[in-house]
C-alpha cells in the first residue's frame, strides 16, 4: 500500500498518515509525487516510487477543475507504472450539487464527473458528507461515503445541552439530521424550506419548529456562499432563538462568504478541513483525518 497527495491536499494526507501510524500501527510514508505546472497552467504529475504491483492511495479534494484534471493524470501515470489498484481519497466532491437536471438545456454535473472518473481507471472512491444520496447511483465502481457526523461526534458531544434544537436549512437536510438523531434521540428538531431564484440566491424561508429559548446548531453539508445559513439566522433569532450556530461538512466559503459571515448573527461557523480555510474569528475547523483513516486502514487490512 502506498498513500499519495496533491499539493493542497498534504496537510491533511500528513494527518492521516499520522493516525495510521499511531493509532493502526502502520509504517507508512507520504509517497513521493511531483506536481509540476508548465507556464500555461498545464499539469505534469510525476510519481517517483516504486508503486508496481501495489494499491495507491492518492488524497486530493476534487473542488476545482485543476484538481479533477490533476487527479486524472495521476491515475494514468500510476496505472503506466503497474499499479495494481488505485483509490481515490477526495474528501470534497464537485458537482455533487449537479445530482438532477434542474433546467431545461442544463448538465448534470455529478453522473458526467463519475463517468470521467471511472473511466480515468479509478478503482474505489472514498469521499465524505455527498449532497446527495443520487451521485452514489452514477458510479459502477465502489464508493465509500463517510457520514459526516463521524467528524464532528465530539463537537456535538460536548455542545449538545438540554436547550439545544437541530435545524435543517431544508427538506434535503432532514435525512442527514435523522442520522445524527440516532446519536443523539433526545434533542430537539425544526426543519427550514427554501425557494430559490438562482444558485445561491434564495428568495425566502418558512420554519417549521419552535425554537424559541433554544440554543440552535444549523446542520448542513455545504457552507458555500453562507447566504442561506445567514438569512435562516436571521430567522431564527427573530423566532426567539437564544443563539445560533453553524456546522457544515465541507466549507466551501466561496464568493461573499467571509463578508457574510462576519455580518451574520451567528455565534460560530463549524466546519471540517475536506477544504483548505482562510482564518476567522467565527470560523472552527475539525480535522477528518481520524475519520478518513480508519477507513484507509480497513481498506489495507482487507
Amino acid at each position: 500500500m502506498k498513500i499519495f497527495s496533491s499539493i493542497k491536499s498534504k496537510d491533511l494526507a500528513e494527518k492521516i498518515i499520522y493516525e495510521l501510524n499511531t493509532k493502526y500501527a502502520h509504517n507508512i510514508h507520504l509517497g513521493k509525487l511531483n506536481i509540476n505546472k508548465f507556464s500555461d497552467g498545464e499539469i505534469l504529475p510525476k510519481i517517483d516510487d516504486d508503486i508496481k504491483n501495489s494499491d495507491m492511495f492518492f488524497i486530493n479534494t476534487l473542488d476545482t477543475s485543476d484538481s479533477i484534471l490533476e487527479t486524472i493524470l495521476v491515475v494514468d501515470a500510476a496505472k503506466r507504472l503497474g499499479c495494481k489498484k488505485f483509490i481515490l481519497v477526495a474528501p470534497y466532491l464537485a458537482y455533487s450539487r449537479q445530482d438532477k437536471v434542474d433546467y431545461v438545456g442544463s448538465s448534470l454535473g455529478a453522473q458526467s464527473l463519475a463517468r470521467t472518473l471511472e473511466n480515468s481507471g479509478i478503482d474505489i472512491l472514498i469521499t465524505i458528507d455527498l449532497h446527495s444520496s443520487k451521485v452514489k447511483e452514477f458510479y459502477q465502481i465502489p464508493v465509500i461515503e463517510i457520514d459526516g457526523k463521524e467528524i464532528f461526534k465530539d463537537f456535538f458531544v460536548d455542545s449538545i445541552k438540554n436547550n439545544t434544537c437541530l435545524v435543517s436549512p431544508d427538506q434535503g437536510g432532514v435525512a442527514k439530521m435523522k442520522s445524527f438523531l440516532k446519536d443523539f434521540p433526545y434533542i430537539n428538531t425544526a426543519v427550514m424550506s427554501k425557494k430559490r431564484v438562482r444558485p445561491n440566491e434564495v428568495k425566502s424561508l418558512n420554519l417549521k419548529g419552535q425554537v424559541r429559548g433554544k440554543d440552535v446548531i444549523i446542520l448542513d453539508d455545504i457552507a458555500d456562499t453562507l447566504g442561506t445559513i445567514v438569512k435562516a439566522s436571521q430567522l431564527l433569532l427573530h423566532k426567539g432563538a437564544n443563539s445560533v450556530q453553524a456546522v457544515a461538512t465541507h466549507g466551501v466559503l466561496s464568493g461573499r462568504a467571509f463578508v457574510n459571515l462576519e455580518k451574520s448573527s451567528l455565534t460560530e461557523l463549524v466546519v471540517s478541513d475536506t477544504l483548505n480555510n482562510m482564518d476567522n474569528p467565527k470560523l472552527r475547523v475539525i480535522s477528518s483525518c481520524k475519520a478518513i483513516s480508519k477507513y484507509i486502514h480497513l481498506l489495507m487490512n482487507k
